[in-house]
């Protein structure tokens, strides 16, 4: 290959770099710049009441010390978690 054909080959080469790159940025931008606040609300507000629920069903229905409690527990804890990690809020 000569000099032409290796310069037009690295050009050719950035370019489509640069076109994918610029494909695949958008789809790195954090969930939480794409969407509104509402919408963050509206997520755990709906989360987080959803999985305070179940907790106490579980120790009417299986005691309190109960596998099945302790998983509710641990929906809870995860669903609050999240919400802090994600959003750096607290719900609930």
């Amino acid at each position: 290959m000569n000099l032409v054909g290796k310069h037009y080959a690295a050009r050719l080469w950035m370019l489509s770099s640069r076109i994918g790159a610029s494909l695949i940025a958008p789809a790195a931008v954090p969930r939480a710049f794409a969407e509104s606040r509402d919408e963050i609300d509206e997520q755990c507000q709906r989360r987080i009441p959803h999985a305070e629920h179940d907790l106490p069903e579980a120790i009417e229905h299986h005691r309190r010390d109960s596998r099945q409690a302790e998983h509710e527990r641990n929906e809870l804890h995860e669903a609050r978690e999240q919400c802090w990690r994600e959003y750096h809020r607290r719900w609930g």
